[in-house]
């Protein structure tokens, strides 16, 4: 899954291996993953018809008037995502519905998505806990068509600290993610500025 491609992309991205001797490279793969999952599972609980709850995760800004939305992570465990994103805890449009006026069933493919995604993970309690904060902040007029339908477009500023039993030590993630979601389910991430314990890294385009 993520992992995977994570790690085969650092034999193509990166050719310094005292990088490597900073942070292991299976480390590396699973900090990403964790970070690329939280963002998902966040913008998955807001963006689909109601509001949904995630352990551990807060949500301190939600003003569609400035197109922004604030997450915190205290020791949130992917494991429990999964189950999450599948149950309505709140009957009311959200954050990003309110701000683009957009119907539930145009975006609904998402969750769908990204539950399929997670439940192919399959974390175990303690294998993935996320702490810190994830900043969305949307694009433009929020979305652009095209021939696959609307795209809905944001940028996301991470500054994650990922800890748990499938990784030797704690990895500080930073740096931001550009997220285009398409009506049909398509997921495309662009990276720009990460680092990972404070050393640059570099990731592809890829689509989910």
């Amino acid at each position: 899954m993520l992992r995977r491609m994570f790690l085969s992309l650092f034999s193509f991205v990166f050719c310094c291996s005292c990088l490597f001797a900073r942070t292991a490279t299976a480390d590396i793969g699973v900090a990403m993953e964790g970070v690329v999952d939280a963002v998902l599972a966040v913008s998955a609980s807001q963006i689909g018809g109601v509001k949904l709850s995630l352990q551990g995760v807060g949500i301190y800004n939600n003003d569609p008037d400035d197109g922004s939305l604030m997450a915190g992570f205290t020791r949130s465990d992917l494991s429990g995502y999964s189950a999450s994103l599948v149950f309505n805890s709140q009957d009311e449009q959200s954050w990003y519905q309110s701000l683009l006026g957009i119907s539930s069933s145009s975006i609904s493919p998402l969750r769908e998505k990204v539950v399929k995604s997670l439940e192919k993970v399959r974390f175990l309690p303690g294998d993935v806990v996320v702490d810190g904060t994830v900043l969305f902040s949307v694009l433009g007029e929020g979305y652009h068509q095209n021939e696959l339908g609307k795209v809905y477009s944001f940028s996301v500023d991470v500054s994650l600290v990922v800890s748990g039993d499938r990784l030797s030590s704690m990895v500080l993630v930073e740096g931001r993610i550009y997220i285009n979601v398409v009506e049909n389910g398509t997921v495309v991430f662009m990276f720009e500025g990460i680092t990972v314990n404070g050393e640059r890294m570099d990731f592809p385009v890829f689509e989910l």
